[in-house]
């Protein structure tokens, strides 16, 4: 007969904090009874959630406030911008890569006469990625949904395959993979809702412009460029007009006049497109894209110490297990974190407005029995 064990607070005070991240409606209802399960569940002595059970119930709770099965009527504010993120994000997702492979290609011609092919995986990401990009413009979200979680399991794959001898590749390249992955899971919640019809027409066409100069520009620069042999047999290649300056968004083989003029101006089209969606929507965007950025932001200086000494090692050294939480866990709870703080803030703002406009009534009918 199994003995009973008396939970310790600890471990109640951390399963209440999991469970608060679940819709209110939903805690009023199971919170109790999920409560008791967890606790049931726990080992003597236990003071903290298991990784698994933390891990799921974050997950859950993030699956559930963003219109998931189960969580009730779907919140259509969260819809409208998961249906703009998840577009958005495939088309960056193919655009990114073809704006440099481009270059590349050409600049390899222009130097040597040689066809330069882009890698396999490259160009299944690409595809992926396409096709999720062009079904997201449409009706069909689960559809669009295949294909994104297709172009995020082929990237995984590709860095799990690499891990055993290039653990630091996967390290630089999470913050991609949790791009994907959010862009994935957005192209779900959105369901029969199209991002071009949130966006609007303009806004689209715009996007569409901005996004389409962006990706030919490097390519551009390298047809344009001016080149020439030197007398000690060396190859000089300098952009059209004579300048030489960093791109805005990153190292291309060329940069000039042209990435001058024009990246800018790109990128505030693409910004003004964004501003100009609905408030609800644009105070969602952060809130989706925050775990991606903070992952890119942080992990670099984090995980310092593991990328300079990994590669020291033959075979090299791999990720520990507080290395793997903290890369699961940060996106996750970075996640569930914003969803909770706005709709906490909004839900503050209503009750300060009701109360605005209670006091504004009462006046009203003062001045008014005055009178």
């Amino acid at each position: 007969m199994n003995e009973q064990h008396e939970p310790d607070g600890r471990l109640e005070w951390w399963y209440a904090r999991l469970l608060a991240l679940f819709p209110a409606g939903h805690r009023a209802e199971y919170g109790d009874e999920m409560l008791g399960v967890l606790l049931a569940g726990s080992r003597p002595g236990q003071r903290l959630p298991r990784l698994g059970e933390a891990a799921n119930l974050v997950g859950s709770a993030a699956w559930m406030r963003l219109g998931g099965r189960g969580a009730g009527a779907v919140d259509r504010r969260w819809t409208d911008t998961a249906a703009v993120y998840g577009l958005v994000t495939s088309l960056l997702l193919v655009l990114a890569p073809a704006r440099y492979v481009a270059a590349d290609m050409l600049f390899t011609w222009r130097l040597d006469g040689a066809r330069m092919v882009p890698s396999t995986g490259v160009l299944v990401s690409m595809l992926l990625w396409g096709l999720a990009a062009t079904a997201a413009c449409t009706r069909w979200g689960g559809v669009s949904a295949g294909f994104a979680w297709l172009g995020a399991g082929h990237q995984v794959w590709l860095l799990s395959t690499a891990y055993p001898s290039e653990p630091e590749l996967l390290v630089r390249r999470w913050w991609m993979v949790v791009l994907m992955l959010s862009a994935a899971f957005a192209l779900t919640v959105r369901g029969r809702v199209r991002g071009a019809a949130v966006l609007g027409g303009v806004r689209t066409g715009v996007l569409a412009l901005a996004l389409t100069v962006l990706t030919v520009l490097p390519a551009a620069e390298v047809l344009l460029a001016e080149t020439s042999w030197q007398m000690d047999g060396g190859f000089e290649i300098a952009s059209w007009g004579g300048y030489q300056l960093k791109s805005f968004l990153g190292e291309q083989p060329v940069q000039g006049v042209l990435s001058l003029a024009l990246e800018a101006g790109c990128v505030l089209a693409l910004l003004g497109c964004l501003i100009g969606l609905p408030p609800a929507v644009r105070r969602r965007l952060p809130v989706l894209g925050m775990p991606a950025l903070l992952v890119l932001v942080t992990v670099p200086s984090v995980f310092n110490g593991f990328l300079m000494s990994t590669v020291r090692f033959d075979p090299p050294v791999l990720l520990a297990a507080g290395e793997w939480a903290y890369l699961v866990l940060l996106p996750l709870l970075t996640l569930l974190a914003g969803g909770v703080l706005l709709e906490r803030a909004e839900r503050h703002a209503h009750l300060v407005g009701l109360g605005l406009a209670a006091e504004r009534e009462a006046l009203l009918r003062r001045t008014g029995a005055a009178s």
